[in-house]
């Protein structure tokens, strides 16, 4: 009886340590199609998948707690099982196998060497999204993991780049469509001839690079500075060269990824509703722009686009010898990085680019100087000539206003109304004055009842003008395609277009008429934040409307409106 009692309870102790483990495969476990690994706080979940249409099988790793399924790692990437007999295992050598057993076949394997793994070795998914394969169940020891062996995704926390340790250099290769996760054209990898950088491929050729590390960001990722959703660690020692962002908040989703089109592009989950945002992308559409810019960014590209005009910094000089630049922009700035030959893709950043010094021969910047010296004494010649042109003009412009002032000065004063006519005066009292009609169809102020009334003709009490003066120019201005004219000379085109258009979009949407119409803060700050598209802002509210035109509806009139029509601040900030 004794014996038994003993048996049963090893027997509930092992089905304990199964159910308690769901992140872990151990000796002697497996992980069957249809079951599933869970990480110990549910953000990632490992088993078989099938992509798109496909009705192939795939072990791989995907979010657990985003409702739209989305694979961040693949293991049998190229090796499909074809059904539902696929088996996830640990092998007698200790090595992770991914087995079909229909054909009894193996099919992906870690492939460790068996003099560093144990008998006794296991596999735990972690919250990271890392698959890691332990020596034993201490899991002090670390043998394999597949933040070594990406697929197309960089995750937070993940090393991207080289470990001269174990001369591991991690790439990132497209999938080859939606459907499928095989190998595909495109590779995002860490070069290491010269300056360590990273290129974009597609095959053998190279089409976008980050340029080197600046101390701050890559020197061609302008838009990568540190913010309020993640930290970026770059680091460079004897041990590794590599980069890691991590989230300030790790309950937020966010990953980059090289997608079957070859851009690279981050997103971040904004919920059920609005899915996966795209933040930042590249390459930034290299070779063409939009021909109607504004367009563009409301998303209408009906009128398509145009060939980019060549940046050719070197067109005055024969040849390129020598390009030098700050390497490092933290703490002022140090270090040189210099650059021999021609410069094959010179880009020109609208913010936070870097300076770039050209180094020619004395003889050719001399030959430079005598070609442009009969253009430089032509514009200074023109300029002397336009300025003495202003003056003349300026002097007789005021000639001819104290003129006309003089003649004014001397003409007779003439009534502008009479008693006579049907009008009725009133004083600075309010009072009727003397001689008024009594059957007026007009009534008439004195200018001091006027200037009175009006606060001294206040900017505030201007019809279209006052509070939604500047309004209405921005309003006018969008209508008619010029949102940019109203945009401060002084920034002398320093800013991004794109930018500026959203906030301008955003600021439009805040004074529409009705409440409903207008974003809460919430709202603004996304927007703000991301490539989203905007509704289009109906025409601002410039007077107070006689009567009420606005589409509430009657539960929404009484709850949000005044009884003059004004509407009520919301208890949500706005």
């Amino acid at each position: 009886m004794y014996q038994k009692k003993e048996i049963l309870t090893y027997f509930l102790v092992f089905i304990f340590q199964i159910c308690s483990s769901t992140d872990t495969i151990g000796p002697n476990q497996s992980l069957k199609d249809g079951n599933i690994l869970v990480s110990s706080g549910n953000a990632f979940a490992l088993g078989f998948f099938s992509p798109g249409k496909s009705r192939n099988r795939y072990i791989g790793i995907w979010y657990n707690e985003v409702p739209e399924q989305t694979v961040v790692w693949v293991a049998n990437r190229d090796n499909p099982i074809n059904g539902t007999s696929g088996v996830f295992a640990i092998d007698p050598a200790g090595n992770l196998v991914l087995s079909d057993e229909s054909r009894n076949l193996s099919v992906w394997s870690t492939n460790v060497s068996s003099i560093t793994l144990q008998k006794s070795s296991s596999a735990q998914l972690m919250e990271t999204g890392n698959l890691l394969l332990c020596q034993d169940q201490s899991k002090s020891v670390i043998a394999w993991q597949s933040f070594d062996y990406p697929t197309n995704t960089i995750l937070p926390n993940m090393k991207a780049g080289w470990n001269r340790r174990t001369g591991l250099n991690p790439f990132f290769r497209s999938w080859k469509s939606h459907d499928d996760p095989g190998t595909g054209e495109y590779v995002f990898k860490l070069e290491l001839n010269g300056t360590p950088q990273f290129f974009l491929y597609k095959g053998s050729d190279w089409l976008w690079r980050t340029g080197p590390w600046n101390g701050l960001r890559w020197s061609g990722v302008p838009e990568m500075n540190p913010n309020f959703v993640f930290n970026i660690s770059y680091v460079e020692n004897d041990d590794e060269e590599t980069i890691t962002y991590v989230m300030k908040d790790p309950s937020i989703f966010s990953r980059m990824v090289l997608n079957e089109s070859g851009t690279l592009e981050r997103l971040t989950w904004q919920g059920p509703e609005r899915g996966w945002s795209r933040f930042w992308y590249a390459p930034k559409d290299q070779w063409f722009e939009p021909q109607l810019e504004r367009q563009w960014y409301l998303r209408e590209a009906s009128h398509g686009c145009k060939r980019k005009q060549e940046e050719n910094v070197c067109e005055k000089w024969g040849g390129i010898y020598q390009a030098f630049a700050i390497a490092n922009i933290s703490e002022g700035g140090n270090g040189c990085i210099t650059w021999h030959g021609n410069l094959v893709d010179i880009r020109q950043f609208s913010n936070n680019g870097q300076d770039l010094y050209i180094r020619v021969s004395a003889a050719e910047l001399a030959q430079n100087t005598r070609n442009s010296k009969g253009f430089h004494g032509k514009r200074l010649a023109t300029t002397v000539v336009a300025s003495i042109v202003g003056m003349l003009l300026i002097l007789f412009l005021a000639s001819w206003l104290a003129k006309k002032k003089r003649k004014g000065a001397k003409r007779e004063t003439k009534p502008l109304y009479s008693s006579s006519t049907g009008l009725t005066s009133y004083d600075s009292g309010g009072k009727e004055m003397d001689g008024s009609g009594t059957n007026a169809e007009v009534s008439v102020f004195d200018v001091n009842t006027i200037v009175s009334a009006t606060d001294d003709f206040s900017q505030s009490n201007k019809l279209g003008e006052g509070g939604f003066g500047a309004v209405y120019k921005v309003w006018d201005s969008w209508r008619e395609e010029r949102a940019l004219d109203i945009v401060d000379s002084s920034l002398d085109n320093s800013y991004d277009v794109n930018k500026i258009l959203r906030c301008i979009h955003v600021g439009l949407l805040c004074v529409q008429e009705c409440a409903p119409d207008r974003p809460i803060m919430s709202e603004v700050a996304f927007m703000l934040c991301n490539e989203t598209r905007l509704p289009y802002p109906k025409r601002p509210a410039f007077i107070f409307n006689t009567a009420s035109t606005t589409p509430y509806s009657k539960s929404a009139s009484a709850e949000n409106r005044s009884v003059n029509d004004m509407s009520i601040t919301m208890v949500e900030a706005r």
